[in-house]
């Protein structure tokens, strides 16, 4: 028997902001970064950072699996951790649909991101190729191709 735990933690994280401008205390992440960006708008995040010559960012997926309940003794957590290294645009660009799909631009050498697009400006094809979320599920399916896989 075992238990998949279907939990991702979202985080985009800025180096000129460290620690984030939130608390992390009793409560999900996510529904702290939800009310930060309905708070300040896509325009906020830009306009927060324009202050600081460090625009660097990550967008970060964490996903969990346990073999067994968590409630269980012989319960083993393994988590699978996703990141892409990018930036934060100075302003918005494409739709503005998701979170802050619209500011952040994916970068570096691992991502095939020449043009300097948005994930918003990307196709969904483009960036579920190289998005956080495809390199923890990557791990996650790894992982378990290889412990199930051969067993008989």
């Amino acid at each position: 028997f075992f238990f998949v735990e279907p939990v991702s933690f979202l985080s985009l994280r800025t180096f000129a902001l460290s620690p984030p401008p939130f608390p992390t205390i009793k409560k999900s992440f996510n529904s702290y970064v939800k009310d930060f960006l309905k708070a300040i708008g896509p325009e906020g995040l830009p306009k927060l950072l324009s202050g600081f010559d460090d625009d660097g960012a990550y967008a970060q997926c964490v996903f969990a699996f346990a073999r067994s309940p968590p409630s269980s003794s012989s319960s083993s957590a393994r988590v699978f951790v996703g990141r892409t290294q990018g930036s934060i645009a100075r302003a918005p660009r494409g739709p503005r649909t998701f979170g802050w799909d619209c500011v952040f631009v994916p970068g570096g050498k691992e991502n095939n991101n020449p043009g300097r697009l948005t994930y918003a400006e990307m196709s969904p094809e483009a960036k579920n190729a190289i998005s956080h979320r495809r390199r923890a599920l990557d791990k996650l399916r790894a992982f378990l191709m290889q412990e199930y896989s051969s067993k008989e």
